[in-house]
């Protein structure tokens, strides 16, 4: 087992079993504090950890920041080694912790691209009394979007893109040419947009979340996903809310005709919107198993010329 977790009473477990994860707000409880610009919510850590390690395992994250992965480390039990470069921060997470044990946790300043940084999560192991890392977590910095530091060795800060690349690459030679020859790339809508002067989507993947029981959230959703497309990005987007077909409207003096006819709206809006002249649409279409329209869900892709623009996704 990778983890602690009963499987037999997963229903009961708070871990997230939706294809689609969604939060209402970040997790402000505890030493949680949004004071550093990029942050990850504390809810990604919190799912990750519970999944992949169990009690008593360490953690590492080499982009510690405000200490996010820290502070879920010791609500769920486990240890941790952090990295980052910027001291300041370190100093933050540091005071953040005074009131907590000192046993349990390892924060190394340091560039992590550097050979050092192999012999600080070295030092801290043997401190920490264990022989090996269970889980690493990397949320690395954005090349020119967000400025994280004034450290000319931040990622963030580098001047052009063939610095980002070598330094991404740690001066590694034959990741760097992968790259330029693009046999590695990153993300496809940010490699065919970037410095080209189009008003279009730097990221491949964006989602809707779940659509609410509303005709205004469905109609305006169908919007959206063709705004989304237009600019040469893809959606994903859930239909657990939608109640199903039989259901009273209006009071009760209507009944819903349910999800199919909506499915087809999204379905024939991704065939009519090309991404940016290029290709058409890219949709995936989520619902929970336990929604009473399942069934027709998942076999109306075997229908003839029914819902082909889109994945689906139970």
């Amino acid at each position: 087992m990778i983890n602690d977790l009963d499987l037999s009473n997963w229903k009961e477990l708070d871990i997230l079993t939706d294809d689609l994860w969604l939060f209402a707000s970040r997790d402000k409880n505890g030493k949680h504090k949004n004071v550093y610009h990029g942050n990850f919510i504390p809810q990604i850590p919190y799912q990750l950890i519970s999944r992949f390690t169990k009690a008593g395992e360490v953690v590492l994250d080499a982009f510690c920041g405000s200490g996010t992965t820290l502070y879920e480390c010791e609500k769920l039990g486990r240890k941790f080694i952090g990295l980052d470069l910027n001291p300041q921060i370190l100093d933050f997470v540091s005071s953040q912790m005074q009131k907590s044990k000192s046993d349990f946790y390892r924060l190394n300043s340091c560039d992590n691209t550097d050979e050092n940084s192999r012999i600080l999560i070295q030092n801290s192991l043997k401190e920490l009394n264990e022989n090996s890392v269970s889980l690493e977590i990397f949320h690395p910095p954005y090349f020119d979007i967000v400025k994280f530091s004034d450290n000319p060795k931040d990622l963030s800060n580098c001047q052009n893109i063939d610095d980002f690349l070598h330094r991404l690459s740690n001066g590694n030679p034959i990741l760097e040419r992968l790259i330029k020859e693009r046999k590695f790339l990153f993300g496809g809508r940010t490699t065919s947009n970037r410095n080209t002067g189009k008003k279009a989507s730097m990221m491949n993947c964006y989602s809707r979340g779940f659509i609410q029981d509303s005709l205004d959230d469905i109609l305006q959703a169908n919007y959206d996903i063709g705004m989304t497309f237009k600019a040469q990005g893809g959606q994903g987007l859930s239909l657990s809310k939608l109640r199903p077909r039989g259901c009273g409207v209006s009071n009760g003096m209507y009944e819903s005709d349910g999800i199919i006819p909506f499915m087809e709206m999204y379905n024939r809006t991704t065939e009519s919107v090309s991404q940016g002249g290029s290709r058409k649409g890219a949709l995936l279409i989520g619902l929970d198993i336990w929604h009473k329209e399942a069934e027709d869900f998942i076999k109306i892709k075997s229908e003839e010329g029914r819902i082909q623009k889109a994945n689906l996704s139970l």
